[in-house]
């Protein structure tokens, strides 16, 4: 394992030349195989870990663009400036002005949203209401 000096330039200097990596070439550049070693350094460097690809990527938070719903994609890898899908879905809702429909997140997320709307939904972190026979609209919890 790389001090924490050389494991900071190393970390700058992949990100430099590659927005996003997978634990594996971390692994690599930082010459370790201890998953909590390679989270240790990349906590003091400000990271990101992808929503989408269940976590498998991971960023600088200095790095990402983030659009004005606070999301940034690299080709088909996800980054949310509050971290999880489930944070994503939360935050996106509660910041709409009429709620947003599955189709709606789904569109800005590029991913599958049901369970994590569920998961909010039940633990009373956002809302629903049912629009017409078919379509849910997902609403603040503060509202």
């Amino acid at each position: 394992m790389l001090d924490p000096i050389a494991s900071k330039t190393a970390l700058r200097s992949l990100f430099h030349r590659a927005q996003v990596a997978q634990l594996g070439t971390l692994f690599r550049v930082l010459k370790t195989r201890a998953r909590r070693s390679v989270m240790r350094r990349l906590k003091c460097e400000d990271y990101l870990s992808s929503y989408t690809h269940t976590g498998r990527y991971y960023t600088l938070r200095k790095i990402a663009r983030f659009d004005q719903f606070g999301l940034w994609h690299y080709g088909d890898v996800g980054f949310c400036r509050v971290g999880t899908l489930k944070a994503a879905v939360t935050e996106l809702v509660e910041k709409s002005e009429a709620g947003r429909t599955l189709e709606e997140l789904k569109d800005l997320l590029r991913v599958r949203v049901h369970n994590a709307l569920l998961d909010r939904v039940r633990a009373k972190r956002i809302g629903r209401k049912l629009m017409d026979k078919k379509k849910w609209v997902y609403l603040s919890a503060k509202a």
